[in-house]
């Protein structure tokens, strides 16, 4: 797992807002980001596969298979939306309709040491960098 990156931010999307999940994988927190017509199952089944992590499927809300929010190695602890603010910041709002959770700020600040130099993530009035 170490050769996988832990954060992946928004670039060059198509709109200035998308989706974001939260994920403790192994005990170590990852971030990952889709663009507006990624849903959290969507992001959260691909960082599984990537991470060759097995999963459940459970039905959501909405009656859809999804990824479980909670496996043997992995924890769904945040998800949302993004929205680009500028290059190197932005601003976590929402909550997944699929998983009813929102932005995670311990996950956040676990994050911090990861985050590239320069880069703002923000959640209502706090802003956590490095």
């Amino acid at each position: 797992m170490a050769d996988k990156p832990r954060i992946v931010l928004p670039n060059q999307w198509e709109y200035n807002y998308g989706s974001f999940i939260q994920v403790y994988a192994n005990e170590q927190p990852f971030f990952r980001t889709g663009e507006a017509d990624f849903l959290h199952r969507r992001l959260l089944r691909l960082f599984l596969e990537e991470m060759n992590l097995k999963f459940k499927e459970i039905l959501d809300p909405y009656e859809v298979e999804s990824p479980a929010p909670k496996g043997m190695n992995y924890e769904l602890v945040g998800a949302g939306e993004i929205e680009i603010l500028s290059e190197n910041d932005f601003n976590l709002w929402c909550e997944s309709r699929s998983y009813k959770i929102g932005p995670n700020k311990k996950h956040l600040g676990d994050l911090i040491p990861y985050l590239p130099e320069g880069v703002k993530i923000r959640v209502g009035e706090e802003i956590y960098a490095r």
